[in-house]
């Protein structure tokens, strides 16, 4: 039997292009996980998408929800305050608020040194006496001068109507 002999160049080549195979099988690995990506990549972005104008339009209907519900909230609290109104009108203690809001409010006016309006009434008529007596003073310590008699001028002299004298009949 003869065996054969195998050189270098021959155990190179085979291992060679294994070597080579295997490389191109990860490049085609590669190559796939690529567009696999872009795939994926792709679809995650129009998930994205949808996702987003989902969450609006929720967020949007929460809102207008939300708003609806204050709204009903302020017509209920509105109605509320207006009876709660209506029965302090009807109440016969109404009077008795009222006098001692107003008690409070003249005491802080006082306390604050600030006069009513009847203090101000008073003080005015005072001034208005003092006033008149004073008008009345200086009427009376002005004496009345006498009207001078003033010069005649030529324009004055022109204006005077001449008087004339006709003869009387004898």
């Amino acid at each position: 039997m003869a065996t054969r002999k195998v050189t270098t160049k021959q155990r190179v080549n085979p291992f060679a292009d294994r070597v080579d195979r295997f490389f191109l099988a990860g490049l085609g690995i590669v190559a796939n996980v690529r567009k696999a990506g872009t795939v994926t990549y792709d679809g995650l972005v129009k998930d994205g998408e949808k996702f987003r104008k989902e969450t609006a339009k929720r967020a949007e209907k929460m809102m207008d929800r939300v708003e609806d519900s204050i709204k009903d909230a302020g017509d209920e609290a509105e109605e509320r305050v207006e009876g709660f109104v209506t029965k302090i009108r009807r109440s016969p203690e109404l009077g008795k608020i009222e006098k001692a809001f107003d008690k409070g409010v003249a005491d802080t006016m006082d306390w604050l040194n600030v006069p009513s309006k009847n203090d101000v009434d008073m003080l005015n008529k005072k001034l208005n006496r003092i006033l008149r007596v004073i008008d009345a003073k200086e009427k009376k310590a002005t004496p009345k001068k006498a009207p001078v008699a003033r010069k005649k001028t030529a324009v004055a002299k022109a204006r005077t109507p001449v008087k004339t004298t006709t003869p009387k009949a004898a």
